[in-house]
């Protein structure tokens, strides 16, 4: 068995495919600036929407940092969770490399092959 790895791409990270997501900070550090910069923008010369738009987004930037800062940016790693199925497939020696084929597309975490 030969295992597979492969990079995260910034849309499987976006929806939770591999258990890392950018959404979820993004979203609270986004909300918590942006009731700051409301709030403290009543006292600021532009008032407190411009303020929140510049919080959300002063919040969402400080998320994508952490997110690359911690380790956790799109780093290559192999595909899949704790539960491990086996897949044994009955087929004729010229269509094995469709099957290896489909197995990578569906991010197999190894395959390997008897002739």
């Amino acid at each position: 068995m030969e295992p597979i790895t492969r990079s995260i791409s910034l849309s499987e990270s976006i929806c939770r495919a591999e258990g890392v997501s950018v959404i979820d900070m993004a979203a609270i550090l986004g909300t918590i600036f942006a009731v700051l910069g409301a709030s403290f923008g009543f006292e600021l010369r532009w008032g407190p929407i411009p303020w929140g738009l510049i919080g959300l987004a002063l919040g969402v930037c400080a998320s994508l940092i952490l997110f690359l800062i911690a380790g956790k940016g799109l780093k290559p790693t192999a595909a899949g969770t704790k539960a491990v199925v086996m897949l044994i497939i009955l087929c004729e020696q010229g269509d094995s490399h469709k099957a290896i084929e489909i197995l990578k597309q569906f991010s197999a975490i190894s395959i390997g092959k008897l002739d």
